[in-house]
């Protein structure tokens, strides 16, 4: 018997994206804007958060030319919307990039610094530094369930992590999967949550994705990726699709 309202979590099929822009300053007399993305349309229930603005530096320098991919690979996000979905007409993607570098060559090469995209339930600051706070979440369900799609660079994996709290911050279940495997085509990722103490009830839910769980992710030097439904040039690594999360009651 079912006694507990079957929560759902925000934004499950990420449908609801804004779109917010920066503007960097190149060099002198001169300044480039650059957008990115965030998983929600009103940011007075906000569940989800991204960790972009850490490779999106406020001013970067040794840019050669004008045109707009060298400055992908000084500057860009790692989370944006997509318009390839497994329903409706968004899914999010995140994905691992290469930026910055001292001189003009990291417009040839990867001579910068690789960060893995994340997306999670929570805050971040003007820096992409997290706060896993997680959002209100009252009912226990059995799993969850979401669709993937993930072409990683090499031999690497993608991250995901689940985790309930009761009113008093203790961890009433967790469970992290640095394994995520390779899937070509839309596949179901579902994970059983076992309650330990069914006498306790959650209040609070995080969840967390990763483009990568290697500690130094690599990427393709001047490779095409699809970011917010265009293909961008710039120096991308492993690439995660994800969309429809589903709590499962039983």
């Amino acid at each position: 018997v079912t006694t507990e309202a079957a929560a759902r979590v925000g934004n499950a099929g990420f449908e609801d994206w804004t779109t917010e822009s920066m503007t960097m300053a190149v060099k002198a007399g001169s300044k480039y804007t650059r957008n990115w993305y965030n998983a929600f349309a009103d940011s007075s229930d906000q569940w989800w958060a991204v960790t972009s603005k850490k490779s999106m530096p406020a001013s970067v320098n040794g840019l050669a030319g004008s045109n707009a991919n060298r400055y992908n690979v000084k500057n860009f996000p790692t989370v944006a919307y997509s318009t390839k979905s497994f329903s409706g007409s968004k899914s999010a993607h995140i994905f691992t990039v290469n930026v910055g570098g001292a001189n003009t060559l990291s417009s040839l090469g990867a001579v910068g610094t690789s960060y893995a995209g994340e997306l999670f339930i929570g805050t971040a600051d003007d820096s992409g530094n997290p706060t896993y706070s997680g959002h209100r979440f009252t009912t226990r369900p059995d799993k969850l369930s979401f669709r993937y799609k993930y072409a990683p660079k090499g031999s690497e994996k993608f991250y995901v992590k689940i985790e309930l709290k009761d009113a008093a911050g203790s961890v009433l279940y967790s469970k992290e999967d640095t394994q995520g495997p390779e899937a070509s085509k839309w596949t179901e990722y579902t994970t059983s949550i076992d309650w330990a103490d069914l006498t306790k009830k959650p209040e609070n839910i995080l969840i967390i994705f990763k483009s990568s769980s290697s500690t130094k992710p690599k990427v393709s030097a001047k490779s095409n990726l699809e970011v917010a439904g265009k293909t961008e040039r710039g120096h991308f690594g492993s690439s995660l699709y994800i969309d429809d999360i589903q709590m499962i009651y039983e």
